[in-house]
């Protein structure tokens, strides 16, 4: 499922006879480094733009292309671990309030893929040269869509199941008269339209509840 680098988040350089003709490449590493941690204040994104121009502009964009999903792979596995995983096994537990676990790891959920999403938001800018040449001479996945794919192969796949189950599960308590968390099951739904289409929800029996959500 994953694509394994040489170096723990690190984008790796060209080949030496190249190097001399991409200034900034380790400038570049960073700035992405940075922004997959959530971490823009210092990022000149001009500048970084302008690096990432000459290297497609110097027929590396494949390496970059390559490496960048390399980097988001790396950070999707890590998080998938550490955030992911750790909220699920507060459902798999003999929890008294299974429902209420649930819906946290649901929480969790949203909150990893709306923090995933800004960070698509801010590299797409600096690697919009990448998206407008490599990617579509090469005819492969945008840096948008390639985000998507991994976080839907790596994230969300691996839970779908759990995923669905629970929101079913209060859809169904809604309809007996219980009050759940609207906003949570809204933002998951959103979710699954963004990374699946249409079949997955229509599948969820979920149709007329999103009607209703969003009035």
């Amino acid at each position: 499922m994953s694509v394994r680098s040489g170096g723990k988040g690190k984008i790796k350089p060209p080949k030496r006879q190249e190097q001399s003709s991409i200034e900034g490449w380790e400038s570049l590493c960073k700035a992405l480094q940075s922004l997959v941690k959530g971490e823009s204040e210092n990022i000149n994104f001009y500048d970084n733009y302008r690096i990432a121009y000459n290297i497609v502009l110097h027929n590396n964009g494949d390496k970059l292309y390559i490496n960048l999903k390399e980097l988001l792979n790396q950070h999707l596995e890590e998080v998938f671990s550490s955030q992911v995983i750790s909220a699920l096994s507060i459902s798999n537990t003999n929890n008294p309030q299974p429902n209420f676990a649930n819906m946290i790891s649901l929480k969790v959920l949203k909150c990893v893929w709306e923090h995933y999403k800004k960070v698509l938001d801010l590299i797409g800018p600096i690697l919009m040269y990448l998206d407008r040449v490599y990617c579509k001479s090469a005819k492969v996945p945008t840096v948008h869509e390639l985000g998507k794919e991994l976080f839907r192969d790596i994230i969300f796949q691996p839970i779908k199941y759990f995923i669905l189950d629970t929101i079913l599960r209060q859809i169904f308590l809604e309809r007996e008269g219980e009050i759940i968390d609207r906003s949570i099951i809204k933002a998951i739904m959103d979710m699954l339209l963004e990374l699946t289409g249409q079949r997955l929800v229509e599948e969820c029996d979920a149709q007329g509840y999103i009607k209703n959500v969003n009035r």
